[in-house]
């Protein structure tokens, strides 16, 4: 529940230690962090914004209304706002956000890491005992609405008379936090593919770029919201092809 005394808590931590900058991260955060800097007397704040879609199908009321009245705030609060694509600064600024504040900073990618390597693409398939020779195709996302993992299984069941009819060998490779077999909202559409021999649900994991090498597909499914996917750069590092939703 929203607490009106934690900013004002958090603006004398702020007057007691004199931060040289502020950089807030998404709404609510940038909304908290601007008025505790200016109860501390006037830190300078930089608002960072990910987010590319604000439709009320897709988005929570709060979330909408916390950005609204960012959109208000954002004359006096921050000294400069950060979008990660052109898309996000457009939306925005439709929002009323101080187009004048706004300055796109594209994510960045270790590109000494996110490598082409043919050696993870052998021992991946070896240790989820993937032929040589089959395809794959990757998903990396948590389990979130805003991912839209029905869409991609959704995708699969169209796919899947492709598959038989060819008699291609293709796997599906999901990783990220909540995307287990536990997981009954995402174990049960699955096994109505038929296919559930062909997905590998990996869960969360932290060997991302040899993960990421080892696909021959690169997906996003998302439905909305996405500003700039950091999984579609890293594939993209990989040389591998990407097919994603556009938003």
């Amino acid at each position: 529940v929203p607490d009106p005394r934690s900013i004002f808590r958090l603006g004398r931590l702020l007057r007691q230690k004199r931060p040289h900058l502020i950089q807030t991260w998404m709404y609510h955060a940038d909304l908290i962090g601007g008025l505790a800097a200016k109860l501390a007397g006037g830190v300078p704040v930089i608002w960072g914004i990910r987010h590319s879609n604000l439709d009320p199908e897709g988005n929570k009321r709060t979330t909408i209304w916390t950005a609204k009245a960012c959109a208000r705030f954002s004359n006096r609060l921050p000294n400069k706002i950060i979008c990660c694509s052109e898309a996000s600064k457009r939306v925005h600024a439709k929002l009323g956000y101080n187009s004048q504040k706004m300055i796109v900073i594209p994510d960045g990618f270790e590109l000494s890491s996110f490598v082409p390597d043919p050696e993870a693409k052998l021992s991946v398939r070896k240790e989820l005992n993937i032929p040589d020779d089959a395809l794959i195709i990757g998903l990396v996302a948590r389990y979130d609405p805003q991912k839209d993992h029905q869409n991609f299984i959704q995708a699969v069941s169209i796919l899947k008379d492709h598959i038989f009819r060819t008699q291609y060998k293709i796997h599906f490779m999901l990783c990220g936090e909540g995307v287990t077999w536990e997981n009954r909202k995402i174990a049960e559409p699955i096994e109505k593919t038929g296919l559930r021999q062909q997905f590998h649900l990996l869960g969360r994991r932290d060997d991302m770029p040899r993960l990421t090498a080892a696909m021959d597909i690169a997906t996003s499914s998302s439905s909305y919201g996405e500003g700039f996917p950091n999984v579609v750069g890293e594939a993209m590092a990989c040389e591998v092809p990407c097919v994603v939703t556009d938003v």
